[in-house]
């Protein structure tokens, strides 16, 4: 068991984030190297990610300073071209967090991908938060069974988040209810302002300690109420559009699972019929649809059966897959 904890620090430190702190060892001031922490930029790779309009605008950093920084950083995190071999090598590394379902995980080929934003949208009652509960249990299995090894981030927009499931789901896998409830940090977003700072704080949890999924749910809702008409639209895309930015970045640097739940509108269609019950489409628009790597849409189906259907993926096919909401959190479907 002791070589087996050895094993994962040991993949930690040479797969993980390097920490800013390495910044000090390349010449770079002990005082810019917190001024970059204070500004949520707590690992090397999101310096050197950043754009130089964004190191900038930090307070007591020059021109010349950032030039420095982003020269250093550069030459601790590879930027340029790398083979496809060599990318499918990293790739093969990558962990999947099972959904609890075995119809489910096999349609995303093993279960939600980490180091990338999977999207995840339906009407109410469809099953999304409930999903999202059981990857923050499933998230600290061990590997073998299908986990990540690692805690869970909650951000909670809509207050549907329930400790009690997450002790009902962690009794069927047979896990500690109090150890499963420390593993999970949350956090309730009050306005769209408030969401996005929770990213920075975010961004200083996983500097400190290993996370395998995050959870934003759901990602819109807020910006349905701060933003309102027509007249407001452009602002609140920009202001979205920044956030999942901030999201993708926390994916790259630490190589989490990002799962975000959307919200649907009803969509007026001339071209639907009586027969071919109600339109909906997500929210978001484009920015949305772009920033997901994979997008999964949630319907309700026969009693209580849920169906789930890929979207949008880069490697999944469009399949779909049933399962069923219960105690014990997402399961698949008991056929009589």
């Amino acid at each position: 068991m002791e070589e087996d904890q050895v094993e994962v620090r040991e993949a930690e430190q040479a797969y993980g984030p390097s920490l800013v702190e390495q910044l000090q060892g390349c010449g770079i001031a002990a005082a810019d190297v917190k001024k970059l922490k204070d500004a949520g930029y707590c690992t090397v790779e999101a310096v050197a990610y950043a754009s130089k309009k964004d190191l900038v605008a930090i307070r007591g950093l020059s021109d010349a300073k950032v030039d420095k920084i982003t020269e250093s950083a550069c030459k601790l995190v590879p930027m340029g071209f790398t083979s496809a071999r060599q990318l499918h090598e990293q790739r093969a590394e990558l962990i999947q967090i099972t959904t609890g379902s075995k119809e489910l995980d096999k349609i995303l080929e093993g279960g939600i991908e980490t180091g990338s934003i999977t999207e995840i949208y339906g009407e109410f009652r469809t099953g999304k938060s409930q999903l999202c509960h059981t990857l923050c249990v499933t998230a600290q299995l061990p590997l073998d069974r299908g986990g990540g090894e690692g805690k869970a981030l909650y951000i909670d927009a809509e207050g549907t988040f329930r400790p009690q499931r997450l002790l009902q789901i962690a009794e069927r896998f047979g896990m500690n209810g109090s150890e499963v409830l420390d593993n999970v940090a949350y956090a309730r977003a009050h306005n769209t302002d408030h969401q996005s700072k929770l990213l920075l704080e975010a961004a200083s949890m996983m500097a400190d300690t290993r996370f395998a999924v995050m959870v934003v749910d759901s990602a819109t809702a807020l910006y349905r109420t701060d933003f309102f008409g027509r007249g407001e639209l452009a602002a609140r895309q920009m202001h979205l559009g920044r956030f999942l930015r901030g999201l993708q970045k926390i994916a790259d640097e630490f190589g989490v699972a990002v799962v975000l739940t959307n919200q649907v509108v009803a969509q007026v269609d001339s071209g639907a019929t009586m027969f071919s019950g109600p339109q909906v489409k997500p929210i978001g628009g484009n920015i949305m649809a772009h920033a997901s790597t994979t997008r999964l849409s949630l319907r309700k189906g026969r009693g209580e059966e849920r169906v789930c259907k890929v979207i949008s993926s880069p490697c999944l096919a469009e399949q779909e897959a049933r399962f069923q909401i219960t105690l014990e959190g997402i399961t698949d479907v008991k056929d009589d």
